[in-house]
């Protein structure tokens, strides 16, 4: 995910950054007044877990694209994700920047899994298109029978 442009997947994890709290609160008002209010908090609640999950998933990026550098690209997500998350949590905690460089990490994080949802997933006619094999697209002769 990491090799193609970042910027689509900057955008829409900005954008849900910044859509999902107005909906919550209009959930929540909603909520109070025709009851309900309680969904708000369980909007929430998957608000902060995906944050939580863009961060990790921006972790095991860091440590895949590290693990390329130095020779493994076949090693296995978790040994990814070991070795991703504590570069990362150490580069966001450089003064002055690192806020910056966690903020970026949680928006292209989340960006990555809207992406990966089932139903975000490009649908194309080449992809939707059986494969034949092409015994199956001749015809029989007729003097075989």
């Amino acid at each position: 995910a990491y090799k193609t442009a970042p910027w689509s997947r900057i955008g829409v994890g900005l954008a849900i950054l910044l859509i999902v709290p107005f909906v919550v609160l209009l959930t929540f008002v909603a909520g109070l007044i025709v009851g309900g209010w309680w969904l708000a908090l369980f909007l929430l609640a998957a608000y902060v877990f995906v944050t939580l999950v863009a961060f990790a998933v921006v972790g095991e990026m860091v440590g895949r694209f590290t693990l390329e550098r130095l020779g493994q690209p076949a090693a296995h997500p978790i040994l990814a994700l070991l070795l991703g998350m504590p570069i990362l949590l150490i580069v966001t905690s450089i003064p002055a920047i690192g806020w910056l460089i966690g903020v970026i990490a949680v928006i292209y994080g989340v960006g990555v899994v809207a992406f990966a949802l089932p139903w975000s997933a490009p649908t194309t006619p080449q992809a939707a298109a059986p494969v034949l094999p092409t015994a199956a697209l001749t015809r029989p002769s007729p003097s075989a029978g």
